[in-house]
């Protein structure tokens, strides 16, 4: 708590106008106790930074998560952790439907949403169901998308929320995040339709995601996406080739296909 009470201090201004205060982008802080959680329109998309992080949100319960060891020593029963996830976790969702209101507000058809955890255990995120489906010791996964998806308990609340977001949306909504450290695009989780999850790589490979994006107001827009090896010498995704969601080097898919 105190390690996030600094971060606060040091990277984000309360009022927003800036994203690590650097001043190049104009940003907006609707809950100054949340400053890391921030709203910007730029390119005709709404954009939305929300402090969503792995390991079950920070969320201790007996289904998805048990209070460790080190938390143990200055915090036996998890309240203080727990108390910090539910506070946390209803602003975020208050700010993610802020940011699909504004986009209705503008005519924008997309939204992207940009956070640390992965929501999904079971296809493309946490345990594979699929047999054939492995995990190298780079952290390879390929996913069965005809698989259901299992939300984790701390991310209900937030996946209820995008889901509602998206589907009362007319337009495209994407959600970036990380956690499980390779790259791969999964469709329509959940069977929602217009949104996209997209997976940025890391770990042993830690590179960086291009978005290209054609976005005019009132007009559905599409997006395309390329990963940068930040080291071309270690074939991360050598063990997973025939999977249809997972991407490779410096090979851009567009999506959706059909538009």
């Amino acid at each position: 708590m105190e390690r996030l009470a600094y971060m606060r201090k040091r990277f984000w201004n309360v009022t927003g106008g800036n994203v690590l205060g650097r001043g190049f982008l104009p940003t907006q802080v609707t809950n100054t106790m949340y400053p890391e959680n921030q709203i910007f329109t730029y390119g005709n998309v709404v954009h939305i930074i929300v402090n969503v992080v792995g390991s079950n949100n920070g969320y201790y319960d007996n289904k998805d998560k048990s209070c460790n060891t080190y938390i143990n020593q200055v915090d036996p029963s998890c309240n203080q952790s727990n108390t910090e996830f539910h506070a946390r976790d209803a602003a975020v969702n208050t700010l993610v439907m802020e940011g699909f209101q504004r986009a209705k507000d503008s005519n924008i058809m997309a939204v992207m949403l940009y956070f640390q955890g992965d929501l999904f255990n079971g296809p493309c995120g946490g345990p594979q169901t699929n047999p054939a489906c492995k995990t190298t010791p780079s952290g390879c996964a390929c996913c069965d998308i005809t698989q259901p998806i299992q939300v984790s308990s701390g991310f209900i609340n937030f996946w209820d929320t995008i889901v509602t977001g998206a589907q009362n949306f007319a337009g495209q909504v994407v959600m970036v995040h990380g956690d499980f450290h390779h790259f791969q695009i999964f469709p329509e989780p959940g069977g929602v339709k217009n949104l996209l999850s997209v997976m940025v790589p890391g770990n042993m490979d830690v590179g960086w995601i291009e978005a290209d994006i054609t976005a005019s107001i009132g007009s559905i827009p599409t997006f395309s996406f390329q990963m940068y090896d930040n080291n071309p010498n270690y074939n991360y995704y050598a063990n997973c080739p025939n999977n249809p969601d997972l991407k490779y080097f410096n090979v851009t898919d567009a999506f959706p296909p059909s538009r």
